[in-house]
C-alpha cells in the first residue's frame, strides 16, 4: 500500500472515531488526493475509449412536415483525457475535470413525412472538448471500511461540433441537425456522470474494501482499525 493511501485511510479512521468537539484531529496532505487523481486518470485512459454511446432516437418538426431521426453506433475514435482534481469537502470528497477531448463517429437514419414519406441515412462525426465534470461524494462506513457514495453530478462540454453527411439531398440533414446535436450532448453529459459512478467510484471503493484492517504505519508501529460509523469531517 502506498504512503498516500495510508494517509487517506488514517484520516478517515480518525474522523470516524473522534467524537464531536473532540481534540483528536487528522490532516490529509494534498499529495494523497494527487495520488487518487493520478490513479483515476489511469482508469479513465484505459476504459473510456471502450465506451459506446446508446442509440438515440428523436422526433422533429420541420416546416409542414414531421419526422424521426435515429443515431446509432456512436464509437469513440480518439480520446484525450481531461484533468481530474480531487479535494476534501465537509462530507467527504469532490472531484472535477477540465480540458480533454473526444471524437466520435456513428451513423444516422431519418424519416420525413410531408406529402409523401422520405427515408435516407448517412454518417455523423462529432468533436467535443473541455469536458467539465463536477461530482460530490459522501464518505460512509461499510464492512468496517470507508466507502464513497455518489452525491450530485453535473457535466457539460465547453466545445461541441457535429458534422452530418450522406443522405439523398444535402439540405435534408438541416431539418434535424439541432435536435440531433442536443440529444448527443445530453447523452455525453449523462455518460460522463455514469462513468464517474461505474468506473471511478467502483475502482476507488474496491481499493478501499481490499485494505487490511491491520496497517503498518512506520517501522514497528501498527494500527488496528474498524470504521463503525460515518466519518465526521472538518476543514
Amino acid at each position: 500500500m502506498t504512503d498516500c493511501l495510508v494517509l487517506v485511510v488514517l484520516a478517515l479512521v480518525v474522523g470516524t472515531l473522534a467524537e464531536p468537539n473532540s481534540n483528536l484531529k487528522a490532516r490529509v496532505n494534498l499529495s494523497a488526493f494527487k495520488f487518487v487523481s493520478e490513479h483515476s486518470q489511469h482508469v479513465i485512459n484505459s476504459e473510456v475509449p471502450k465506451i459506446v454511446l446508446p442509440n438515440i432516437t428523436r422526433s422533429f418538426r420541420a416546416g409542414y412536415g414531421t419526422g424521426k431521426v435515429s443515431v446509432h453506433g456512436l464509437n469513440i475514435t480518439e480520446f484525450e483525457s481531461p484533468k481530474f482534481n480531487f479535494l476534501p469537502t465537509n462530507d467527504g470528497v469532490s472531484w472535477s475535470s477540465e480540458q480533454g477531448a473526444i471524437k466520435l463517429t456513428g451513423k444516422w437514419a431519418a424519416e420525413y413525412r410531408l406529402l409523401a414519406p422520405m427515408w435516407t441515412s448517412g454518417w455523423v462525426n462529432i468533436l467535443t472538448s473541455d469536458i467539465r465534470l463536477n461530482v460530490s461524494g459522501k464518505v460512509v462506513a461499510l464492512n468496517h471500511r470507508p466507502q464513497i457514495i455518489l452525491g450530485d453530478c453535473a457535466a457539460d462540454v465547453g466545445f461541441f461540433h457535429i458534422e452530418i453527411g450522406g443522405g439523398i439531398v444535402p439540405w435534408f440533414v438541416n431539418l434535424f441537425r439541432k435536435v440531433t446535436s442536443h440529444a448527443i450532448k445530453t447523452a455525453i453529459r449523462y455518460k460522463a456522470c455514469e462513468m464517474s459512478r461505474s468506473l471511478l467510484l467502483a475502482e476507488i471503493n474496491d481499493q478501499l474494501l481490499s485494505l487490511p484492517l491491520h496497517l503498518r504505519v512506520w517501522n514497528d508501529f501498527h494500527i488496528d482499525y474498524a470504521v463503525d460509523r460515518n466519518p465526521i469531517f472538518t476543514r
